[in-house]
């Protein structure tokens, strides 16, 4: 049985429901931060700290919620099978990916498949929120998930660790050899 579910403003991964439940979460975040460049944007004028504040506190409340669910995960794996606390624990396997993942020369990428540094900071830095954004950055971030997913699926599932790498991703023209845009 699968259950997926959208995160939301309290649980932007949508984990706290299946956590406990499920042996296996997968879970995937495309969520940035608001991203203040500190270039453009001088630290007197108060939106911009304001903005800032708001991005250092929903990051650090997501980054705590991430580490728990891995932690949680290590500590059911670790307790012994007859444990009369390993229902509590039922979540012992995490596949966490996320458009920030920096995944240049990672071990799973298959071997014709080429990752130029950068690509994850500029994903990371294109909105994803109810608005409409160019086709092209639209391809990317559909590649650069699936492509994600599969390294840490294959990399942290048991059932998939020798699973063989894809052969193409679903925009096969759309690749991350050369840089990303400035």
């Amino acid at each position: 049985r699968v259950l997926l579910l959208d995160g939301g403003a309290y649980d932007n991964l949508g984990i706290e429901p299946v956590e406990g439940s499920c042996r296996i979460v997968l879970a995937s975040s495309a969520g940035g931060n608001l991203k203040v460049d500190t270039r453009r944007w001088p630290y007197r004028l108060m939106v911009p700290l304001i903005k800032r504040t708001l991005d250092i506190s929903v990051e650090v409340g997501r980054a705590q919620r991430r580490r728990a669910l891995i932690d949680r995960a290590t500590a059911a794996r670790e307790l012994p099978e007859d444990s009369e606390f390993r229902e509590d624990y039922r979540t012992e396997h995490v596949a966490l990916w996320r458009t920030s993942n920096r995944i240049v020369d990672h071990e799973l990428l298959p071997a014709d498949l080429t990752v130029t540094k950068g690509w994850n900071d500029y994903l990371a830095s294109r909105a994803t929120r109810l608005c409409p954004m160019p086709e092209i950055d639209r391809q990317r971030l559909v590649n650069w998930g699936y492509l994600t997913s599969d390294l840490m699926l294959r990399r942290y599932v048991p059932e998939l660790t020798d699973a063989e790498p894809p052969t193409q991703l679903p925009f096969a023209d759309v690749r991350f050899s050369a840089p990303p845009p400035p």
